[in-house]
């Protein structure tokens, strides 16, 4: 390679490096407040609709109360199916920060590819609990929403995928949470705060 040759790689290559830096530079602290208010308000609709769930199995022979869990669960996870497309739609306008130099890029990438697993279950579970269901459901006492499919076998099909989707997702937000309290208590970065609702701090 001639001197010449060498001189212009060596300037493309820091070129290359300096808009990364600027990138890492202009890349915001915090989450915007949309993704923050979007981000909690699905995380307590969802542990809410986990844990009502699953507890509905131990008043099955309540039918009052059941029918009371029954239409909060799916009038609840309906407003979160309607979040969830509208926060997966603003994630690509967004800016999001930038995980910390400390965290390898092995450890950003599988964190990566665990947002986008989580955002597929909770789609197969939302998708999953609508097709499941046999009969007409309320939201919140207020209207009635139809079911498209009144079919048993199609039904029962869906009833088990939604079942082992809500095994799948409360595993992995028991992993979300443990990772974020990690980052919070053990490597005391700035991963939890960049999304705790203090709107002082968001990126507009």
């Amino acid at each position: 390679m001639s001197n010449l040759e060498s001189g212009q790689y060596q300037k493309a290559v820091l070129h290359a490096q300096n808009n990364s830096s600027k990138r890492k530079n202009n890349s915001p602290q915090y989450y915007d407040a949309l993704s923050k208010w979007l981000h909690w308000i699905m995380a307590v609709i969802i542990i809410y609709t986990i844990i009502a769930g699953y507890g509905m199995l131990f008043v099955m022979d309540m039918p009052q109360l059941f029918h009371v869990l029954s239409t909060l669960n799916m009038s609840f996870a309906t407003i979160a199916a309607v979040l969830l497309v509208i926060r997966w739609l603003w994630s690509f306008f967004r800016q999001s920060p930038e995980l910390p130099n400390t965290i390898s890029s092995t450890q950003k990438s599988i964190a990566k590819l665990a947002h986008s697993v989580i955002y597929l279950v909770m789609f197969v579970v939302f998708v999953s609990g609508f097709l499941m269901l046999e009969h007409d459901y309320l939201f919140f006492w207020l209207f009635t929403i139809p079911t498209p499919i009144s079919n048993a076998e199609v039904n029962g099909f869906f009833f088990m995928v939604h079942r082992i989707g809500c095994a799948t997702l409360t595993t992995l937000v028991a992993l979300h949470v443990t990772a974020a309290l990690k980052h919070h208590l053990v490597s005391k970065n700035n991963v939890l705060k960049s999304m705790t609702l203090n709107t002082s701090k968001s990126s507009l």
